[in-house]
């Protein structure tokens, strides 16, 4: 039997891959920093199937933790199979209002967490001498995040400055015209 480890793991996408891979009688480390909601997402894994569910209180910003989770993981469950980055935060307020503390938290947890992920993960596999064939690291999709950015820049539209973004695909060249409120900033 083989582990995978999952980020993110008490809701959203990592729920989901924690509860496939437990329907498939896979080990799954589950990590996250909400212990309520790992608990309920573990209980669910167990009654799905997993050969043996670990949740693990980790936040994937803060190297030792990563560092300590894994090393639970090696010393209870079989070889890991597969890591999935799924943790992630992003700052709810708009762009006007966010701080730089919370752009700072949604950098540590997703693009941090992300490299502290992946490098305890090909840490362990040389440890375990063995070969990693492949490996991906995809925090967001380019499609979702056009969209969340079209979807953004559609709330500013009734405001002074307005940005608007054209591609110019097949042409060779990219053109971004832009709108000004007239204040100054061209």
């Amino acid at each position: 039997m083989t582990t995978l480890v999952v980020t993110g793991a008490a809701s959203g996408i990592g729920k989901g891959i924690s509860l496939e891979a437990a329907s498939r009688g896979m080990h799954v480390a589950m990590l996250d920093v909400d212990q309520e909601a790992l608990a309920a997402a573990a209980d669910e894994a167990r009654s799905a199937g997993a050969a043996a569910v670990v949740p693990i209180i980790c936040d994937v910003s803060d190297e030792a933790q990563v560092v300590g989770a894994f090393d639970l993981v090696e010393s209870g469950l079989p070889l890991i199979s597969g890591v999935v980055a799924n943790a992630g935060v992003e700052v709810s307020e708009s762009l006007f209002d966010a701080s730089v503390d919370d752009w700072d938290r949604v950098m540590a947890v997703n693009l941090k967490g992300t490299f502290l992920t992946a490098r305890s993960a090909l840490r362990y596999w040389r440890r375990a001498e063995r070969r990693v064939a492949r490996l991906r690291l995809v925090a967001v999709s380019v499609r979702w995040l056009r969209r969340r950015i079209q979807y953004r820049l559609r709330g500013l539209q009734g405001r002074d400055l307005r940005v608007r973004a054209r591609s110019r695909i097949g042409r060779g060249s990219r053109r971004y015209p832009r709108e000004c409120c007239g204040a100054g900033c061209d």
